[in-house]
C-alpha cells in the first residue's frame, strides 16, 4: 500500500539502468572467458559468450526491477476505502468522456448572469488512466493533468511534477462548480453547449457592423 515510507522509495528510486554497469561487467565477462579458454580451463567460447549474455539479462532485470516500486492492494483495503475510490473512478471516468477539458487560472472567476466573458487563458488538460513513472499498482489509476498533474489512489492523491510525488490527502480535496458564457474562438469540441452565436464586431441590435465586413465572424458563446 501507499505510506510515507513507500513514498519515500518511489521518490528515491533509481530512475534509469546503469548501463556503465552492464557493460563493465559484460566486458570483464568476455575477457575472463577469453582467458580461461586460452589456457584450457574452461569450455568452448560459444558456451561462455552465452553465459555471459544470460548474466547481462539477469543484470538488466535486476536493475530494471529497482527502478519500479509495486503496491499491494489485495486483501487490505475495508469497504468504506474501496467503496470511496470507486466513487472517485466513475467520477474520473465519466469527466474523461468529455472531448474538451481545460486547466483553468485559479483567478479565473465566472461571468455574471447576462455576461459574456472573453475565451480565458488555459491549458489542455487529460483526464484518463495513464503510466504511473516507477509506480505499480493492481488497482487502475486514473490521472488530471499533462506533464504534471493529480493521481488518485485509494488511501489519497499524489501530486506528480519534477518526477517526484507528494502525497495530498482526500481531506484536501475540494470540488466547486459553476457554469458560465464564454467566447469560444478555438475549434469547438463536438459536446460543447453552444448558448448563441454573435459577431466578432456588431451593431447594439447584435446585427454585423457594415464597417467590418472583411474581417468580421461569427464567434460561438458556449456555456
Amino acid at each position: 500500500m501507499l505510506t510515507n515510507r513507500t513514498l519515500a522509495r518511489i521518490n528515491n528510486r533509481p530512475r534509469t539502468i546503469g548501463r556503465l554497469t552492464l557493460l563493465a561487467v559484460g566486458g570483464g565477462t568476455l575477457i575472463l572467458s577469453a582467458l580461461l579458454y586460452a589456457f584450457g580451463i574452461l569450455p568452448p567460447f560459444t558456451v561462455l559468450a552465452v553465459l555471459g549474455g544470460v548474466l547481462l539479462v539477469l543484470l538488466y532485470v535486476t536493475q530494471k526491477a529497482k527502478t519500479i516500486i509495486s503496491l499491494s492492494y489485495k486483501g487490505k483495503l475495508d469497504d468504506e476505502t474501496t467503496s470511496c475510490f470507486s466513487e472517485v473512478q466513475e467520477a474520473l471516468e465519466v469527466l474523461a468522456s468529455s472531448e474538451g477539458i481545460w486547466r483553468l487560472p485559479v483567478s479565473l472567476k465566472s461571468p455574471k448572469a447576462g455576461e459574456v466573458a472573453p475565451t480565458p487563458e488555459r491549458k489542455p488538460a487529460r483526464v484518463e488512466l495513464l503510466p504511473t513513472p516507477g509506480i505499480k499498482a493492481e488497482v487502475p489509476i486514473w490521472r488530471i493533468g499533462a506533464g504534471d498533474g493529480i493521481i488518485f489512489f485509494p488511501e489519497g492523491m499524489l501530486f506528480y511534477g519534477n518526477d517526484r510525488y507528494e502525497l495530498v490527502s482526500y481531506n484536501a480535496l475540494k470540488m466547486t462548480f459553476f457554469s458560465g458564457r464564454f467566447f469560444e474562438e478555438s475549434d469547438l469540441s463536438s459536446d460543447a453547449t453552444v448558448m448563441e452565436m454573435v459577431w466578432r464586431f456588431s451593431r447594439p441590435d447584435g446585427s454585423p457592423d457594415p464597417r467590418h465586413r472583411n474581417d468580421n465572424v461569427e464567434i460561438p458563446v458556449v456555456l
